[in-house]
Parts: structure tokens; sequence; C-alpha cells
């Protein structure tokens, strides 16, 4: 079975997980949770050393940080390459922090957090949204050469659909997905659909509302001395994750995002 097929299976039958879940807790969206990330490109930067940190339980984890670069499938005469912080923790950092080189190709799946904006001293915004992949497994093999970008996530509307008006239709929705174990904490993520899937997005989407997106995530760029953009996910598909999954739903196809 291709990857890609298994992955998109899993994450069906993650939905119907899911489902059952919000069912047992009475029809409670903080129920409806899914975040997973497939990536790999060129490591292009990693840390002098690990970083030990210490709970307020008194529980201490090693973590090490590197940076990868993926280069975006795109039509431009030159080519486009998106960064992202990956993260390890445990054993795996440390083995991160010996053997993995600059240079090295590293293709990994995890869970994907987003770093708000913050501001030195003098009220500066030092960077805008971030985005960090928290590593659940990886491969740094030789011959290891891909530039993958995937992200399935579900959760729950912060707002109503923002609709623009264009060539073709868009819409920006912003999904709040909670983060495992029953942390109080969450993460916010900027998503941009096109086509009819935006189309769809309008129609049968509110605030409030659980949705399930799967797409490529887009970070911000740094150049001039400033951040550019907001990261963002462009969207490739969206469905309602508490639908019955065995009915059609609206034409839903993904266009490519201009």
């Amino acid at each position: 079975m291709e990857k890609t097929e298994f992955f998109n299976q899993f994450h069906i039958a993650t939905m119907y997980a899911q489902y059952a879940q919000y069912r047992r807790n009475g029809g409670n969206n903080m129920a409806i949770r899914r975040n997973l990330v497939l990536l790999s490109g060129r490591i292009e930067w990693k840390a002098d050393d690990v970083r030990n940190v210490t709970f307020k339980n008194g529980n201490s984890e090693t973590f090490y940080k590197i940076r990868v670069s993926c280069k975006r499938d795109a039509k431009n005469a030159e080519p486009v390459y998106d960064s992202f912080y990956i993260e390890f923790s445990g054993k795996d950092a440390a083995f991160a922090k010996q053997y993995l080189n600059v240079g090295n190709y590293i293709a990994v799946e995890g869970e994907c957090s987003v770093n708000t904006s913050k501001k030195d001293e003098n009220g500066i915004t030092v960077y805008e949204e971030m985005y960090t992949i928290k590593v659940r497994e990886f491969n740094a093999s030789k011959n290891l050469y891909l530039n993958e970008n995937e992200i399935k996530i579900m959760g729950y509307l912060a707002k109503d659909p923002k609709v623009f008006t264009g060539a073709v239709s868009s819409v920006a929705i912003t999904v709040i997905v909670n983060r495992k174990g029953g942390s109080t904490k969450s993460d916010t993520f900027n998503v941009k659909v096109f086509g009819k899937s935006a189309e769809y997005v309008q129609k049968h989407f509110h605030k409030g509302n659980a949705i399930a997106v799967d797409g490529r995530m887009q970070p911000a760029y740094f150049k001039d001395g400033v951040w550019h953009n907001n990261a963002e996910i462009v969207s490739n598909y969206v469905r309602n994750p508490l639908s019955n999954l065995n009915e059609a739903e609206p034409a839903n196809e993904p266009v490519e995002a201009q």
C-alpha cells in the first residue's frame, strides 16, 4: 500500500474514532482533535547543544532542535523553500545532536505546534507565527531525498469563515486544535481554502463547528530583516468529521493556490 493511501485511510479511521468520542462526550467539540504532520527535507541548521527543561511536577526532559528546508511543489521559475523547526525529545534528542548534520536529509512524522508572536524589550515583533514539528518518528537514511509537506488537523472553528472575492473562490478559516493528553493548551491554525472547497466551507461551516483539514504548511518567512506573512495551512481538502462518513458530500476538489 502506498504511504499516502495508508495515511489517508488512517486519517478516516481516526475520524470514526473521534466521532465515537464526541458522542460519548455529549457532543462536546473539545473531544475533536487531530494533529499529524509528514515532513521531509534538508537540514539547514542545528542547535549547538541540547536543552534541559524541568517541569512544575518535578519531571525533566531533554530537547534538541534543527531546522529543515523543504522545497515547495510550485511551477515558479525559481524554486521556493519553506523552513520548519523540528524538535526532538528524550533519547531522540541526544541521537539527533550526535548524528544529524547540516546537509543531511530527514523525514519526520509528528505533531505541529504554533509559536505565537513575541516582542523584544523595545516592543518590536521578533517573529510572527512559526511552526515547530514535535517528532514522534523519523528517518535519516543516507539515500533519503524527499520534499514532503503534509498536515492533517481536526478541531473546531474559532470564528465564521472570512470570504474573499476574486477569480478563484477563497475563504480564510481559523481552526483550534487541542493538544493531546487532556492539556488545556491548544494550537490555532490559520487555513486558506480555495475553489469548490471554499464554496463548501462557506455554505456548511460556522463558528464552533468541528472541521477536518488536509493540506500543506506554509510558514512565515524572513526577508530584509523582517518576517513576512503569518504561518498558514493551504488546504487541499476539507470535510466535516461529524457527518455520516458513508454519505457523499458536496464536490470538494482541491485547486492550485495562486
